[in-house]
């Protein structure tokens, strides 16, 4: 089947449908023997803390077939055969950035590139995986509409009907409800199936762009996974409740607005950049309090999976056209820009915050990163502390930062126009963060931590009896890293051992064990 098939029958069909039974041509055409499942390439998936970027040479955005090629590429490069993976049974459930666009030919880049997402799902069809689903809770019906995006949309799956609609009224079955752990503002979130059921495979591809939160990149991206009210996490936390009405308040915090005022002061007070800026109705500081509160409470429930930032082209200014240029032809004051990158890796936070620097932003301005390790979704800030690897050929080396072009996206974020400062309406928040400080500054405030200044490992332990003794290390995921068996059986005390094993900044967890007890959690924190 060529390309220009393929589009002529999904449109018609729907991106999961046409792809649900159809055996790739290279399986059909070779007589080879695959594996019988699929995984993610062997080094990336060996680490899972690193950040991969790959440079692009697209020309112009209009270049279907390159950018197709980029994304068929990715993933043919991504996506290995694998027997001890996943089955090729899996449904991959592609969450696009999918928010509507006004004129094609003026302003593209409010999405994820449907030509890069069809040679994503060509490329992964060659591993093996053969159902796929595509969606996103978006009712900006009349947005499509008015440029014939419709039949665009429904090529790659999007369903435009649905989700313009209140709960109660969208199909029986196509909203799961979630518990929030520790919720801030929701005590129950609705998401779209089947992401995250069972036997479910999440590739999370987002837009670079950028937004009143900053850069959109992959968090942003998981908020289209919810559907009416629980998408709309602009609305300001004083207006929230009336505006849900009472059918949509049974699905919120008894408490949190008061949650929303306390944690804004207590963030203010922290010294978060830009969090003292005074509310204005849909920017201020404690509006992107509420923000981040809801799509960490949204996060929390997300399913995990790969996650890309489509970055071939992007866009600055507010997201929805306005920006700091003269108007175009049609209008709009955002403009687009050849940034030809491509940002990856398994840890959300991590690949945003490398995307908020090639943006030419500082992670370490942005509320979200902050308040992201206080409720403990990520372990890091700094973007030289996490591993950077430039991808080529399928093949990753390690690299620096500042050996990427970098491409200054503009954004609303946050505007310094109080206290006598006069900052442009679109500007970059790329004023200096100190890290240093900042690490010196958490570190005083765990004193209940071990504080690690190299790849030693130093934890302390009261022993109960005489016995062998052993301990577990585990990464702030809980995923095992490491175990050390002490030198002989160890008298009732207090005993130190040593572990030399860190590779990554971050908070880790270590278990101290004898043969019949368990002397508890130590918490270290690496730097």
């Amino acid at each position: 089947m060529k390309r220009r098939d393929f589009l002529k029958v999904s449109s018609a069909a729907g991106l999961s449908g046409i792809l649900e039974s159809h055996v790739s041509p290279a399986q059909q055409s070779s007589g080879k023997t695959y594996a019988h499942g699929f995984d993610i390439h062997p080094f990336v998936k060996e680490h899972p803390k690193a950040v991969f970027i790959k440079l692009t040479s697209v020309k112009t955005k209009k270049d279907e077939d390159d950018i197709y090629g980029e994304g068929y590429k990715l993933a043919k490069e991504l996506i290995v055969p694998s027997d001890s993976g996943y089955p090729n049974s899996t449904l991959v459930t592609l969450k696009h950035n999918w928010h509507g666009i006004q004129k094609l030919d003026d302003l593209m880049a409010e999405n994820t590139d449907p030509n890069f997402i069809e040679g994503w799902v060509r490329g992964m069809m060659k591993c093996g995986p053969q159902k796929y689903y595509a969606n996103a809770a978006n009712d900006l019906i009349k947005l499509f509409k008015k440029v014939d995006f419709q039949d665009l949309a429904q090529k790659n799956g999007v369903n435009l009907e649905d989700y313009n609609k209140d709960y109660w009224q969208v199909n029986e079955g196509a909203i799961k409800y979630l518990k929030v752990p520790n919720g801030v503002v929701f005590d129950t979130f609705g998401h779209i199936t089947p992401y995250g059921d069972p036997g479910t495979f999440l590739v999370n591809i987002a837009k670079l762009k950028a937004h009143s939160m900053g850069i959109t990149a992959t968090i942003k991206n998981l908020q289209g996974l919810c559907p009416g009210l629980f998408r709309r996490f602009c609305t300001p936390y004083n207006q929230l409740r009336k505006s849900a009405g009472q059918q949509y308040g049974r699905y919120l915090k008894k408490d949190f607005e008061k949650n929303i005022e306390r944690l804004y002061a207590r963030h203010v007070q922290q010294g978060i950049p830009r969090w003292d800026k005074p509310s204005g109705g849909y920017q201020g500081g404690i509006w992107q309090e509420q923000w981040v509160q809801r799509m960490l409470d949204s996060y929390s429930v997300s399913p995990k999976g790969l996650h890309i930032v489509e970055g071939i082209y992007g866009m600055d200014g507010n997201g929805f056209g306005a920006g700091p240029h003269e108007k175009s032809p049609s209008g709009y004051t955002s403009r687009d820009f050849m940034s030809n990158v491509l940002v990856f890796g398994f840890d959300p936070f991590r690949v945003d915050i490398i995307t908020h620097w090639l943006a030419e932003h500082e992670p370490g301005n942005f509320g979200l990163f902050h308040i992201a390790i206080e409720r403990g979704f990520s372990d890091v800030l700094d973007p030289s502390d996490i591993p950077v690897y430039a991808w080529k050929n399928g093949e990753a080396t390690p690299a620096k930062l500042n050996e990427f072009p970098r491409t200054p996206l503009r954004t609303i974020y946050l505007q310094r126009d109080y206290k006598g400062q006069n900052e442009p309406t679109y500007h970059l928040c790329n004023e200096p963060f100190d890290y240093k400080a900042w690490k010196a500054k958490k570190l005083g405030e765990m004193p209940d931590c071990d504080k690690q200044y190299d790849r030693r490992m130093a934890v302390e332990s009261i022993v109960p009896e005489h016995n062998h003794v052993y301990v577990e290390i585990l990464d702030s995921d809980g995923k095992k890293l490491g175990e050390l068996l002490a030198d002989g059986e160890l008298e009732p005390g207090k005993h130190q051992v040593v572990w030399e094993g860190f590779d990554a900044p971050g908070l880790y967890n270590t278990y101290f064990k004898g043969m019949k007890w368990d002397a508890g959690e130590h918490k270290v924190l690496y730097t």
